[in-house]
C-alpha cells in the first residue's frame, strides 16, 4: 500500500495530537498505511481519552498498530520517555502482526525511556497498563524495573508462574501486592493511587472490569527508581531481565488511576482494537 501523506490527514478532520503522531511517525522514519482505518481507530480513542478525567495522568501511550515497527513503536501520548520507544534485540517485521508485538523470551524488548525518578510526581503514584492477547503464565517479567537486589521497584509481573506480582514503589519489605493469576490474556493496569492505596485491575471481552488485586498497607521508606522501564522484560539494574514471550497490543506509562479510570481507560483501549480489528480478547 501507499504511505499516508500527513497532508491527507490534517483534511480529515482529526485530533491534533493523532496528526502530531503521525508527524512524528514520519520523523522517525517510519509509514502509516493508505488505509486510514486505523488512524481513525487512534482518532476515536484519542478522542476518548481527551474526554476524560485522566489524560493528563498519561506519560507515555503506545499502541502497537499494525504498520510497520517503527510506528508501532511511537507514543500516541508522548509526555515522557523515548519516542519512539527503543526496539532492542531487536523485533523484525514478522513479529508484529494486527494481534499485537511478540516477544521472544530472550533478546528482543523495548526501552521505553521512563524513568520513575522523574516520570512520576512521588511516591504516592505510579501506573503501568498493558493489553495481552496471547501468552503463557510464564516464570518472566513484562514491564517495568527494579534494582540489583529486586528494590527499588516499578514492576508488573502479569502471571508469573500463575501468580500476578505488583510492584508499585516496592521496597524495604513493603510495597508488593501478589495473588494467584492463571488468566495471562486481556488488559490489565497496575496503580498506586496513594501511600496506602494500591490495585490491580483487569478485564476482557468476556470478563468485566475488576479488582484483581487491592492492598492499602502503607508503603514503608520507599523511593523512585533511577532507571528506565523496559518492556516484554524486566530492567534490572541496567540490564534485561527475564524477557517476555507473550504477545502485547498496548502499553502505557501513567500515574495512578483509580478503578474508574481505569475501567474508562480499558472500554477506550478495548475499543479501539476492535476498530483496528486485531489485538483484543
Amino acid at each position: 500500500m501507499k504511505p499516508i501523506v500527513i497532508a491527507q490527514l490534517s483534511k480529515n478532520a482529526l485530533n491534533p495530537g493523532v496528526v502530531d503522531w503521525a508527524n512524528r511517525v514520519s520523523k522517525n522514519g517510519g509509514q502509516l498505511s493508505s488505509s486510514f482505518s486505523s488512524v481513525r481507530a487512534l482518532n476515536n480513542f484519542y478522542n476518548n481519552i481527551t474526554a476524560s478525567g485522566y489524560i493528563s495522568k498519561l506519560k507515555s501511550v503506545v499502541c502497537f498498530v499494525p504498520y510497520d515497527l517503527i510506528a508501532a513503536a511511537t507514543p500516541l501520548v508522548k509526555v515522557s520517555g523515548n519516542d519512539p520507544w527503543t526496539n532492542t534485540g531487536p523485533f523484525v517485521a514478522g513479529d508484529l502482526t494486527i494481534g499485537g508485538i511478540k516477544g521472544n523470551a530472550s533478546t528482543k524488548y523495548f526501552k521505553t525511556g521512563c524513568i520513575p525518578n522523574t516520570c512520576f510526581q512521588d511516591t504516592r503514584s505510579c501506573g503501568l497498563t498493558l493489553y495481552i492477547t496471547s501468552g503463557s503464565a510464564e516464570a518472566l517479567k513484562d514491564f517495568g524495573c527494579n534494582g540489583a537486589g529486586y528494590e527499588p521497584a516499578v514492576l508488573i509481573y502479569p502471571s508469573y508462574a500463575g501468580t500476578c506480582y505488583w510492584d508499585g514503589y516496592y521496597g524495604n519489605g513493603s510495597g508488593r501486592l501478589s495473588g494467584l493469576n492463571a488468566l495471562y490474556t486481556g488488559y490489565m493496569s497496575a496503580n498506586r493511587t496513594a501511600n496506602n492505596a494500591t490495585a490491580v485491575y483487569t478485564a476482557k471481552s468476556t470478563v468485566a472490569h475488576t479488582a484483581l488485586l487491592t492492598g492499602t498497607t502503607p508503603l514503608v521508606g520507599a523511593v523512585k527508581p533511577t532507571i528506565e522501564m523496559y518492556f516484554l522484560t524486566g530492567n534490572q539494574a541496567g540490564a534485561s531481565n527475564a524477557p517476555s514471550s507473550k504477545r502485547h497490543s498496548f502499553a502505557a506509562v501513567h500515574e495512578g488511576l483509580t478503578i474508574a479510570e481505569s475501567s474508562l481507560f480499558f472500554n477506550a483501549i478495548h475499543q479501539m482494537r476492535k476498530e483496528i480489528g486485531g489485538g483484543y480478547v
